[in-house]
């Protein structure tokens, strides 16, 4: 394996470990807590071939999926399309410009996108009586303002600490 992708991961299992960490201290105010592995993504998606973000979008997905109460599947599959979303935004439509405007608006996709498709991912499976649907006041509620603003704060620090990895 090469060096890069060890350093890559080992920044994801701490922000991940800092995550965790966190929802323990916060356990009532889970949406003061950036999202640290979405933020990992993003960071990731910038700067890597379709394929890398694919893979490691599913680490971080399956980092959040073993510690989460959701239906499995539902933080992996939340996780690779928004890597997915990012890669494609910063391909086509910015032409990799790391600007402040576009930085808030892929860290405010992105944690939407996770939301959403969390919510919609519990709702298909319930359909066919697999697992309990989620109400929509759950995860998609005023709440999400302050998650995506405790994102939008630790983006930019946390992004000045990914430049000094090794590219």
């Amino acid at each position: 394996m090469k060096k890069i992708y060890t350093y890559n991961v080992i920044f994801l299992i701490i922000f991940f470990l800092i995550f965790s960490a966190g929802l323990k201290v916060f356990s009532g105010r889970p949406y003061l807590l950036p999202e640290l592995a979405l933020i990992a993504v993003i960071f990731f998606a910038l700067r890597r071939s379709f394929t890398e973000v694919l893979w490691f979008s599913f680490f971080a997905g399956f980092l959040l999926e073993i510690f989460s109460g959701h239906f499995f599947g539902s933080r992996i599959f939340a996780a690779v399309l928004s890597g997915i979303l990012v890669y494609f935004v910063t391909r086509k439509l910015t032409d990799r410009e790391f600007s402040l405007p576009v930085m808030i608006f892929l860290v405010i996709m992105a944690t939407l996108l996770s939301h959403s498709l969390t919510y919609f991912y519990h709702a298909f499976f319930a359909v066919f009586g697999i697992t309990q649907g989620i109400p929509f006041g759950v995860l998609l509620n005023k709440r999400i303002i302050g998650t995506m603003t405790m994102n939008l704060a630790f983006f930019y620090p946390a992004f000045f600490l990914y430049k000094f990895l090794p590219k």
